[in-house]
């Protein structure tokens, strides 16, 4: 998974919870990172093609309107954190 984000100035904001949506359940492994976001949109990779997040996926999951990413940002001080958008990847076996 994939956000491209920025802050608007430094020591603005970082992740505060990353975490994958399944069946519009939020899961409990979280993928935050402590890394301050960039002041430019820049993206930020979270996870890897073997990574399951802690679950167990059928297709049918994937394809669920209720399959998704939960984001929220942790405010360091005054400005606007800003995501411009997500890109997830699936990777499966046939």
């Amino acid at each position: 998974m994939e956000i491209e984000h920025k802050e608007s100035a430094a020591l603005v904001a970082r992740d505060n919870r990353v975490r994958i949506v399944k069946g519009g359940t939020i899961g409990s492994t979280d993928k935050a990172s402590a890394t301050e976001w960039p002041t430019t949109d820049a993206y930020a990779t979270y996870g890897s093609d073997i990574d399951l997040w802690g679950e167990t996926w059928t297709v049918s999951d994937i394809n669920s309107s209720g399959f998704g990413v939960a984001v929220s940002a942790l405010g360091l001080g005054g400005g606007t954190a800003s995501v411009d958008h997500i890109r997830i990847t699936v990777y499966y076996l046939e």
